[in-house]
């Protein structure tokens, strides 16, 4: 009689371990399609007075690891563009996918956080998160630490660094072969 008992606790045991463990096995990041369009601009207060984009870095990953970057370089006489395309390893995609899904960061509210007055020099982050269809996503533009208005939540910059080391990664590969 107690062996009975004893097996029947063990079951149910078992099929609440199965139930808890169900929505991390349902739930996979792998198969969450993911899009992302990250722009760093470099912003500077020209010889006129005006703010303007001295350089723009976009980069652009797709659900598939495929990778474009791409930076254009502004001068008041002359505009130059470089284009790379490259592509993540499939260890390099979990670890944004985790980053983007785990932590909460499509929970934050669309957001954009502002900088100060009177700034001659400063840097403008932009990540357009796609999440599965175009209707899908969370746009935030933040700036650098010493621009920013208010402090910006350590999750978004996490991602910008995320981002910043990919394109450090390949980008400065590929211009050293």
């Amino acid at each position: 009689m107690v062996n009975k008992f004893l097996i029947a606790i063990a079951g149910i045991v078992v099929v609440m371990a199965v139930l808890v463990a169900m929505p991390s096995i349902g739930s996979n990041q792998d198969a969450t399609e993911l899009r992302i369009k990250y722009v760093r601009d470099h912003i500077a207060k020209m010889e006129s007075g005006i703010l303007d984009v001295t350089t723009s870095e976009v980069l652009r990953i797709e659900n598939d690891g495929s990778a474009t970057y791409s930076r254009t370089d502004s001068y008041p006489t002359m505009i130059t563009t470089d284009e790379r395309r490259f592509s993540l390893n499939s260890d390099e995609i979990k670890r944004l996918k985790a980053l983007i899904f785990e932590t909460g960061f499509m929970q934050i509210p669309v957001s954009k956080y502002d900088e100060r007055e009177g700034l001659a020099n400063y840097t403008r982050y932009q990540i357009v998160v796609h999440q599965g269809d175009d209707n899908d996503q969370k746009p935030i533009t933040w700036f650098n630490q010493e621009a920013s208005q208010v402090p910006v939540p350590s999750i978004i910059t996490n991602i910008g660094s995320q981002l910043d080391a990919i394109i450090e990664r390949h980008i400065r590969l590929t211009e050293n072969i």
